[in-house]
């Protein structure tokens, strides 16, 4: 038995009130890593479906699912029902799960659970907080999942669900996801963007990109061991106004330039005594 605390309750969730069946409406990254997770742990996978049949195809075929490219050809049985699509599209899907009785959740960080109201009667969010590209293997039990439900004895079954698939399951309503996932956007896209930014500088200069890759592992590395805040350096810690103009004389690219300026500006905000 598992015990599963809310807002000071305590419950116990029965062995046999679990989710056994899944059918994941997408194939894309998300969708991807998540399906080969759920596989992985044992758990039946029965449908994919994606309006283009081709694209939910090699990824059914991977899990042992029926790809589907029709909502209403997916099972009626079905216990969990997964959406993990782009975040516009997720309220026409949930309008067409209405006659559905299944347990239904989706992926994202940002959007609202009461993108559900009105359409089912056992609703939430399964939102892992990781970079997914399909060309690379994640250690899915590693990936922090973020859960949450309309009411306790559905998130009793999601939380259950997400425990088989993720060491590290928490529960966190939607103003706090929306939160993470705004983190998450500085802590990974608006960086890896910077890195694209490094990559071009490089490029135009006849310098491979792989010159920084010692600099990257030592800087992710270091944030585990320190505050980011502490950890930080460069010109703009120190105030070196000297570097940075120089820095910006020698960029081509207007845009990197305001870049540059922005980023550094922060930065040294950050640090004013």
């Amino acid at each position: 038995m598992t015990q599963i605390k809310l807002s000071g309750k305590r419950c116990i969730l029965e062995n046999g009130n679990m989710i056994k069946s899944v059918a994941i409406i997408g194939s894309g990254n998300v969708a991807t890593h998540l399906a080969i997770a759920i596989f992985k742990a044992g758990v039946n996978i029965k449908n994919i479906y994606s309006p283009t049949l081709d694209n939910c195809t090699t990824l059914a075929k991977r899990v042992n699912a029926e790809a589907v490219d029709d909502i209403y050809k997916i099972e009626r049985n079905i216990d969990l029902i997964i959406i993990s699509i782009k975040d516009n599209a997720i309220k026409n899907v949930v309008e067409h799960l209405k006659d559905f009785n299944s347990i239904i959740v989706h992926t994202s960080g940002g959007v609202n659970i009461d993108v559900f109201d009105g359409y089912s009667q056992k609703y939430g969010v399964l939102y892992p907080l990781q970079t997914f590209s399909r060309e690379r293997e994640i250690v899915f039990n590693k990936v922090p999942l973020f859960v949450e439900a309309n009411n306790l004895s559905t998130l009793i079954e999601i939380e259950s669900f997400a425990k088989k698939i993720s060491d590290t399951v928490i529960q966190a309503d939607s103003e706090r996801r929306k939160i993470m996932h705004i983190a998450a956007v500085f802590a990974c896209n608006f960086v890896n963007h910077c890195y694209d930014i490094s990559s071009q500088i490089l490029r135009e200069n006849g310098i491979e990109f792989s010159t920084l890759i010692p600099l990257i592992e030592e800087t992710t590395k270091k944030i585990t061991e320190i505050n980011p805040h502490d950890a930080q350096t460069g010109p703009a810690r120190r105030g070196d106004t000297d570097v940075i103009n120089n820095h910006l004389k020698s960029i081509s690219s207007s845009k990197y330039k305001e870049i540059y300026k922005v980023l550094s500006n922060s930065i040294a905000d950050s640090y004013k005594e």
